[in-house]
């Protein structure tokens, strides 16, 4: 990820998004891996959640929040996603 933008400035909301984006998705699927690990279901699918809002069809984030599903045992949901 590299953020080219001369002065480093960023001068329209479009350019933002963009950097937001880039940031914000990967940022949001370590923080819902990590909470995976930790036994923190509810924060997983928070922040898995999070992506899927951004991109539907996020394989990363689908699989996580099944497996946080599973985890609370909402087990339909998890069907859902997985």
């Amino acid at each position: 990820m590299v953020f080219e933008h001369e002065d480093n400035i960023i001068n329209d909301q479009n350019t933002a998004i963009k950097y937001i984006k880039e940031v914000e998705i990967p940022v949001s699927l370590n923080l819902g891996l990590c909470y995976l690990k930790c036994e923190q279901y509810h924060y997983a699918i928070k922040y898995c959640s999070n992506v899927l809002e951004k991109e539907e069809e996020n394989d990363k984030a689908l699989y996580r929040r099944g497996m946080a599903y599973l985890g609370i045992g909402e087990f339909n949901k998890a069907r859902t996603d997985l």
